[in-house]
Order: C-alpha cells, then sequence, then structure tokens
C-alpha cells in the first residue's frame, strides 16, 4: 500500500516503502531482492541534504545485511549512519546506531 501510495517525488517515502518492503523480504528469506531494494532506497536518498533519510536507509540496507549473514558489511552500513546522525546532531537516531553496533552478532560471518 506504501509504495502506491508514495507520491514519485515524495523522497522520504520513496525511500521509506523501499526500506520496509526490503526487511520484510529478508525475513521472508529472499535476501537477494531485499538487498536490491534496501540499495536503491539508498542510492535515492544519497545525493539529498536529509541526513535523517539517508543515515535512516542505511540502517534499513544494515538490517537486510545482517540478515543475510553479513554482519562486517552491516557494521559498516551503520558506521556510516552513525555519521550521518552525528553531522545532523540527531542524538536519538545516533544513539539507535550505536545501539545496534554494541548488539552487533559475533565474527565468523559468511563476509
Amino acid at each position: 500500500m506504501s509504495e502506491g501510495a508514495a507520491a514519485p517525488n515524495d523522497l522520504s517515502a520513496q525511500v521509506t516503502w523501499r526500506g520496509v518492503c526490503a526487511k520484510l523480504r529478508a525475513e521472508q528469506g529472499l535476501t537477494d531482492e531485499a538487498e536490491a531494494l534496501a540499495r536503491e532506497a539508498v542510492r535515492l536518498a544519497e545525493p539529498t541534504d536529509f541526513l535523517t533519510i539517508r543515515g535512516d536507509a542505511l540502517l534499513d540496507l544494515a538490517a537486510v545485511l545482517r540478515h543475510g549473514g553479513q554482519s562486517s558489511k552491516a557494521d559498516e552500513s551503520i558506521r556510516s549512519a552513525l555519521e550521518l546522525y552525528e553531522q545532523k546532531r540527531d542524538v536519538v537516531s545516533a544513539e539507535r546506531a550505536n545501539s545496534q553496533l554494541a548488539a552487533r552478532a559475533p565474527a565468523g560471518d559468511s563476509d
């Protein structure tokens, strides 16, 4: 529904629906499709100055990567999001990213 309701020029909605769908597909085991959607969301957000939206897209990508067993790549994505949140001085989102890094899976992933 979100995809259909999102106006083509509504960047926030376009990035958000892709992130949500990506995480749902990852949960369903559709990791390639999930990663493609999450990376598309990052690509859409990247050229903008909407630092929080960019960070959120990176956190969604990290969730998909972690679900697919790519923990070190997920951590890189989280660190990139954290940098954006800190640049924006978005303390709440930065803490969310820090919490995800602190709770990361042990070494030995499939990277």
